[in-house]
């Protein structure tokens, strides 16, 4: 009992010398001199998506960080991509891809929106870390890398996984980059993997950019047919969505520590009875459920939404090796193809 006391209180000390750490940062205002590394930066706690597009306050103002990558070799201006973690944060497989994209000539900028909040894992990121949180994340990144000297700032794609991946759609929307980012600054391109699109805007406004989604066939944490729904009818409202389905892939299918490996994983949950029951962003940032013709300020009203659709034993990750090279020769090629690159 005293071993596990003396752990709990060296444990919240951990917590507070780093919430102390990050505060005394001084975040950057701009990459004038071509900063590299680790890189604090200013972002705001939105609590919703109303606040963002009704202009309301856009909460507390908080210091988070990103670690900054150039490719090696050259002196030319690069295009750049920003990277958003899925829900359990900035683990080794997005500084992965981050040196995959430096190898094909890319800047790569994987934001941390999680550590600099305190939020440990999943389970608290669900709870205290909002989505809208998130987007005030990726435009206050995209702001700051417009000013580096060795990046271009039209040519600057966004990237997300899971729940990042939500955040990236969110972000792709006119609405809220208009709310979020001043003259034509915006993200000339959006990859997703496997997102949350049971969580939709209702008015599909992307802003012209295209857009790539990677979807896994089998995923019953975050369902494709969703997606596919979602992406077909943006397309038929005049948006640049491609979608690309691998076969007998689950979530987490690209991650390079699975190995190909399919597992459960009970700290996400499956949803696959749950596809009827979606929840839409309407144009003054409220939430409405066709489902139960309920609207709301806040996700956290929702809360009990899922609770009488959601299977039990948890969600499952993982997929075939081959699923995970092609959805990386895939979105390779659409960076290159998009800003012209051999």
């Amino acid at each position: 009992m005293l071993c596990q006391r003396f752990y709990i209180i060296g444990f919240s000390l951990l917590i507070l010398l780093v919430t102390t750490t990050y505060a005394q940062e001084k975040p950057l205002k701009d990459l004038s001199r071509g900063q590299e590394g680790k890189i604090f930066f200013s972002s705001t706690n939105n609590p919703t998506f109303k606040s963002i597009l009704t202009g309301g306050s856009p909460g507390e103002h908080v210091t988070i960080f990103g670690t900054l990558s150039m490719p090696k070799n050259t002196s030319a201006k690069v295009p750049a991509v920003i990277i958003l973690p899925g829900v359990s944060g900035a683990t080794d497989h997005y500084f992965e891809v981050a040196s995959a994209l430096n190898d094909i000539g890319f800047a790569a900028f994987v934001v941390d929106s999680h550590k600099p909040r305190n939020i440990q894992g999943a389970s608290q990121a669900f709870k205290n870390l909002a989505q809208s949180m998130r987007v005030a994340d990726a435009y206050a990144a995209l702001k700051l890398l417009s000013t580096h000297p060795g990046i271009y700032k039209d040519r600057i794609a966004l990237m997300g996984w899971g729940r990042g991946g939500s955040v990236a759609l969110f972000a792709s929307s006119e609405k809220i980059r208009r709310s979020l980012s001043r003259g034509d600054l915006r993200f000339a391109a959006t990859i997703v993997y496997y997102p949350c699109c049971l969580r939709q805007v209702r008015n599909i406004d992307f802003t012209g950019a295209p857009i790539l989604m990677l979807l896994a066939e089998k995923d019953n944490v975050t369902l494709a047919s969703i997606c596919i729904d979602y992406a077909q009818r943006a397309n038929a409202s005049g948006a640049g969505v491609k979608f690309v389905v691998y076969k007998d892939a689950y979530c987490a299918f690209d991650f390079s520590s699975l190995s190909g490996q399919v597992i459960p994983y009970p700290a996400l949950s499956d949803f696959t009875k749950c596809k009827h029951k979606y929840l839409q962003l309407q144009d003054d940032g409220t939430w409405f459920c066709p489902y139960t013709e309920k609207r709301a300020d806040n996700l956290a009203d929702f809360g009990d939404l899922t609770a009488d659709c959601k299977v039990e034993g948890g969600g499952i990750i993982g997929g075939p090796e081959e699923a995970r090279t092609e959805s990386i020769g895939e979105y390779q090629a659409f960076l290159k193809r998009i800003f012209n690159l051999p």
